[in-house]
């Protein structure tokens, strides 16, 4: 278990009632006492977050350039006949609303205090962009064709009206 320590605890009984400076004010307290000590104690779990950051931070890559091939490759292409455009419809409408989700849920300090006491608190963000990630991957990859134009730009000078 992971025992969260102030960064700067609480004053307590007389503990600074002997020290001699201004302010009372006393050497600090190691950064293994207050944050990061399980990265710090432990190098097994040292790498093993520093890998799970990184790998995260790959696949956040991943999913950029994955969206550059699917839009510039699979979305460019007309949509086939669809026997059911609405399922089609339907599925984007749930992906994107689980995507959208995830982002509205994981910005919320419970959120937040959940996986911070399920895993350790550094590596609550690498836990968002992994699951946020991995769900930009289902929105390219499951992304269904529609058939139709919902909306056409054209060229700057092309719209001449007369």
């Amino acid at each position: 278990m992971i025992a969260r320590v102030p960064l700067r605890p609480q004053r307590i009984a007389s503990q600074y009632a002997s020290r001699p400076v201004p302010k009372a004010e006393t050497t600090p307290i190691p950064v293994m006492a207050t944050r990061g000590w399980v990265t710090n104690s432990l190098p097994i779990i040292a790498n093993v977050t520093r890998l799970f950051r990184w790998s995260g931070a790959l696949l956040f890559l991943l999913s950029l350039l994955s969206f550059a091939v699917v839009y510039g490759w699979r979305l460019r292409t007309p949509a086939p006949p669809s026997a059911d455009a609405t399922r089609d419809a339907v599925a984007n409408v749930l992906l994107f609303t689980v995507f959208a989700l995830h982002h509205s849920v994981m910005a919320r300090t419970g959120a937040k205090a959940w996986i911070t006491r399920v895993l350790p608190p550094q590596l609550e963000r690498s836990v968002y962009v992994w699951i946020a990630s991995l769900l930009f991957l289902a929105v390219c990859w499951m992304w269904q064709l529609l058939p139709g134009v919902i909306w056409a730009i054209s060229a700057p000078g092309n719209n001449r009206v007369g």
